[in-house]
């Protein structure tokens, strides 16, 4: 928009293109002289500032640049009338510069602010690296410390060492970028976030502290074989939101470790023998109780898997009812404690009670498992 000035006459087109529509409007209401191009808004003036000024307008038209119209305004000599329609409203023709030129200022502003901490923000950059190398140095040499001996502390502690460093390391790039920001104010800002965070992160974080703890404790570690529930399997990582197992049957479960602190759990894998039994019914007809009983406690000791100590036994443990013809008798053994070796071993007893009970009574009902412990 370019302002002009209040005249006695109205403004003129000296030649225009004979194939290009041109025509000159003017506004009763803001004194306002436009000149439009087919329908189109082309150069627009205020009429205070319409003495000796010189309007020039140009427009490529069909490939060739053509002259629409050149005329020397002069205030007190614009005396050729014509018709006219009232333009818009004053509101639509606001002038956008100043807007675009504080942005501009602002933006240009911003850009020196960036250039002049650039040094510093490399330096931040750099710095906080070298931190988080010395973290996860740190760490690997816990973890070889504590391989040995108790892995689970050598991993919390680790962890929690490294978390520190890379803190300290944050705090030193931030008194880098922001000499300004002292390390008191962030930790109270850090203090006030860590309420918020704290409510709306409650079960990560129970989950976090229970993993802590767990780690810390020890209850089990990586390998171990537990029971949670219908969940059961081998342990394959432990960390500090959710330990991992793998089931017998190949599945992959994830357990919340709240879950693991505060509810029971079973170890299989605890000790290194675990107690198993089955049991056996024979006739009420049998004479030679006593020798079948040994029999079936020297077949079972023979039994690949199964331990020497604590040694098989076998124990009647119901005689039956009075119109009854069976009598029950418990075997129990020690083995490994690992779920493959225990099917294996159990195979193994079974098979062999089995060639015990056909030798000595051929009728004999074959043996029943009734419970594994």
């Amino acid at each position: 928009m370019i302002p002009l000035m209040p005249s006695p006459g109205r403004p003129k087109i000296t030649s225009t293109p004979q194939s290009i529509k041109v025509s000159i409007r003017t506004s009763a209401a803001v004194t306002m002289v436009s000149v439009q191009l087919a329908h189109r808004l082309r150069h627009s003036v205020h009429t205070k500032h319409l003495f000796n000024y010189i309007l020039n307008l140009s427009l490529r038209t069909s490939g060739a640049h053509c002259n629409l119209a050149t005329q020397t305004l002069y205030g007190s000599k614009l005396n050729q009338p014509f018709t006219f329609k009232p333009l818009v409203r004053h509101k639509h023709l606001t002038d956008v510069t100043p807007h675009f030129k504080s942005i501009w200022t602002a933006a240009d502003h911003m850009a020196d602010v960036f250039l002049g901490r650039l040094p510093s923000l490399g330096l931040a950059i750099i710095v906080f690296f070298l931190f988080y190398g010395g973290s996860l140095w740190i760490s690997r040499l816990i973890l070889r410390a504590t391989a040995t001996r108790r892995h689970n502390v050598g991993v919390v502690f680790a962890r929690l060492v490294s978390a520190a460093i890379v803190f300290l390391g944050l705090l030193v790039s931030f008194s880098i970028v922001a000499p300004s920001l002292q390390a008191a104010d962030l930790i109270k800002v850090l203090g006030i976030g860590s309420v918020a965070i704290g409510f709306a992160f409650q079960n990560i974080l129970q989950n976090f502290l229970a993993g802590l703890l767990l780690l810390w404790t020890e209850p089990f570690r990586v390998g171990d074989q537990i029971r949670l529930d219908a969940f059961e399997g081998t342990v394959e990582e432990i960390e500090t939101r959710a330990t991992t197992i793998k089931t017998y049957d190949g599945k992959r479960v994830v357990i919340p470790n709240a879950d693991l602190f505060t509810r029971s759990v079973t170890i299989n894998t605890a000790f290194d023998a675990r107690r198993f039994e089955a049991e056996v019914a024979v006739r009420s007809s049998q004479k030679d109780l006593s020798g079948l009983k040994a029999r079936i406690v020297d077949a079972v000791r023979q039994s690949e898997g199964v331990l020497p100590e604590p040694s098989p036994e076998a124990l009647v443990v119901d005689l039956g009812d009075a119109g009854g013809d069976s009598i029950k008798i418990r075997v129990t053994w020690w083995t490994s404690p690992r779920q493959h070796q225990m099917l294996t071993t159990y195979d193994h007893v079974l098979t062999a009670i089995r060639k015990v009970l056909t030798d000595v009574v051929p009728q004999q009902a074959p043996a029943k498992l009734s419970r594994v412990s």
